[in-house]
């Protein structure tokens, strides 16, 4: 059974449903003229906030913010706003000579013209100027030393050390595939190619570090890449147990030493083997793998 209710705007008596037995009014309009009659606006409020006022930086008008907007409104208008960016007018010359003849970056340039760094971007995208890209900008010597100082600041903290450790543990190194242009500075790129990094410059007894040839033990300093490649090539690049060709092993052949002694690096101590070979003749006795050796070499 519908409920029969008095407007308390109008008066009029209105039926609606039992659930809306506590409905007051009996349309939105009565809605409305009775809120604009009753409902306390602007400074009549309890809550109202008091505005503070402030000179508009484009036509120097005074207008009244909320207090949150005190320290961030510059503006009376969108049209005053709109208005004070047409107004920078920087000359395109002096913005290409200062970002790519001094090099400068675009908060230096604004610091140095006056302006914050949001007005020369939007007057360099005005101009069509293009942006150094990230190689570019790395392969600037001042910027390289300045991320490099902030880098080792950061691997001080032992939380961002183990984090980063953690994270890039298994990760393929990020250079591997990737042109030296995207990771290499211009003049590193310059002096590669023109051989001022030479190999072997700065090789054992040349380098200020060299400490006798430490690294090489037990092995010796003759036991080098050149002695194995020479060993190989004289084995016919073949394991001289079960004969198989390095090129079918996908990886250079081992070099073992046929007495066990490390430090015996004349030619007619050193054989070819593959791994498997290799290993399984290290985890037999020492006997049984001269004999092998002896039964092989006659």
């Amino acid at each position: 059974m519908p409920v029969t209710l008095i407007c308390e705007t109008c008066e009029d008596k209105f039926k609606v449903k039992p659930s809306k037995r506590d409905a007051k009014f009996c349309s939105q309009e009565c809605y409305f003229n009775w809120r604009r009659k009753n409902i306390q606006r602007g400074e009549k409020n309890p809550k109202w906030v008091p505005r503070t006022t402030l000179t508009c930086k484009n036509c120097g008008e005074q207008f009244k913010v909320k207090p949150h907007r005190k320290d961030t409104a510059k503006y009376c208008s969108r049209e005053c706003q709109w208005g004070a960016k047409r107004k920078h007018n920087l000359p395109e010359e002096e913005l290409r000579r200062l970002y790519w003849d001094e090099l400068l970056s675009e908060p230096e340039i604004g610091e140095k013209l006056g302006y914050p760094r949001y007005v020369i971007q939007q007057q360099m995208d005005r101009y069509g100027i293009p942006k150094r890209t990230n190689t570019e900008t790395l392969g600037l010597t001042r910027f390289r030393k300045k991320m490099s100082e902030s880098i080792k600041e950061k691997w001080k903290d032992p939380e961002y050390a183990n984090h980063m450790s953690e994270a890039h543990l298994g990760q393929p190194s990020p250079r591997k595939g990737r042109p030296i242009e995207e990771w290499m500075s211009p003049e590193s790129i310059v002096a590669f190619k023109t051989n001022q990094f030479k190999k072997g410059e700065n090789a054992m007894e040349k380098h200020p570090n060299w400490q006798g040839g430490k690294s090489f033990e037990p092995y010796g300093i003759d036991f080098n890449d050149a002695l194995k490649e020479k060993i190989r090539k004289r084995d016919n690049y073949t394991c001289q147990l079960c004969g198989v060709k390095q090129e079918e092993l996908g990886y250079k052949l081992h070099v073992h030493h046929i007495d066990h002694n490390k430090t015996n690096n004349t030619p007619s101590n050193l054989i070819s083997l593959c791994l498997s070979c290799h290993t399984s003749l290290h985890w037999t006795e020492l006997r049984q793998g001269e004999i092998i050796l002896e039964e092989v070499m006659m």
